[in-house]
């Protein structure tokens, strides 16, 4: 047996079916003015990134935009904006779960079929259960099927405004007043199909398990796939107002001297919603657990890796 398992090699499968040639394209385009009064800058980024991984990479999106215009010898004001979205999806094969494969342990079968790889359960553990009662009766295991199941992905806006101005109030002294104000939002969306094993999984775990009689009692999540989401906004300002003084008096003496104050808030709200099950997409339709959300009542005793009652359940 171990003779045969030395003739199997999974990297061309690999190669083929989860990595990719990395590759990035970034195109920026820039313009400038120059004029008596006034000088002016923008550019515009666009970015896309191909990860090593098929399924992970990101489109980012970006435009930076700044103007100074004096408006006399003794006053200029200056202007700034920035904008960027950034849309990632990272729902590829990670090194980890590459690293945990065998190298005899194959992704599809010689008819196109997905094989099974080791995860959590063995055969022996699984042959041991009355699968057929459980939510679900298939508890098998492969990476690429799992990579194919699931939907990561994440969006970045974020936004910066800049402006100030510049004062020369007598010669030597000199006001610079600086406002900054940010915006920012990231949103995350997990979804598991319920063609993943961790879905499969999740919903076998949380049932009532009784390894003496080897019976199913309750079942405390319902069937169905899994849409994990969270979401941060972010608001920041900072003012800033400086004076500053310089003077040199003959050859051997000078003032130098320095005065200011700022005022600056950071802010950063984050939600994280409640998981949601049972949910297909295409249908936009999901199910409330029968027992609800997180209950400090209601208690499931799941299986552990060898099929035994975790000691004094979880909470649901």
């Amino acid at each position: 047996g171990l003779d045969s398992l030395r003739t199997i090699n999974n990297q061309p499968q690999i190669n083929d079916l989860l990595l990719r040639r990395a590759m990035l394209d970034q195109y920026n385009v820039d313009f400038s003015m120059l004029g008596e009064k006034s000088k002016s800058y923008a550019s515009l980024l666009f970015e896309d990134n191909k990860t090593r991984y098929q399924g992970s990479g990101y489109n980012r999106y970006g435009m930076d935009f700044s103007n100074e215009y004096k408006f006399t010898e003794f006053l200029t004001f200056n202007f700034g904006l920035y904008l960027q979205y950034k849309k990632q999806t990272s729902s590829g094969a990670t090194p980890t779960e590459l690293r945990s494969l065998s190298p005899y342990e194959t992704l599809l079968n010689p008819d196109g079929t997905y094989s099974v790889n080791l995860n959590t359960y063995n055969r022996a553990v699984l042959a041991g259960l009355p699968l057929n009662d459980f939510p679900y009766n298939d508890l098998s295991y492969n990476l690429l099927r799992e990579v194919r199941g699931r939907n990561f992905n994440t969006e970045d806006y974020n936004a910066r405004f800049q402006a100030g101005i510049n004062v020369r109030i007598i010669p030597g002294l000199n006001l610079d007043s600086k406002l900054q104000y940010e915006r920012g939002k990231t949103e995350t969306e997990n979804y598991f199909s319920e063609d993943t094993f961790y879905a499969r999984n999740l919903v076998n775990q949380n049932v009532e398990y009784f390894s003496n009689t080897q019976t199913v009692g309750r079942q405390f999540v319902p069937k169905g796939g899994i849409n994990q989401s969270n979401s941060s906004n972010l608001a920041s300002y900072v003012f800033r107002n400086q004076l500053t003084f310089v003077k040199d008096f003959g050859s051997k003496h000078s003032i130098n001297a320095i005065a200011g104050m700022e005022i600056s808030q950071y802010r950063d709200d984050s939600r994280v919603n409640p998981w949601l099950y049972g949910y297909y997409p295409d249908k936009l339709q999901t199910t409330v657990p029968p027992y609800g959300y997180r209950s400090s009542i209601e208690k499931f005793v799941g299986l552990d890796r060898w099929g035994t009652e975790l000691p004094g359940g979880n909470t649901v």
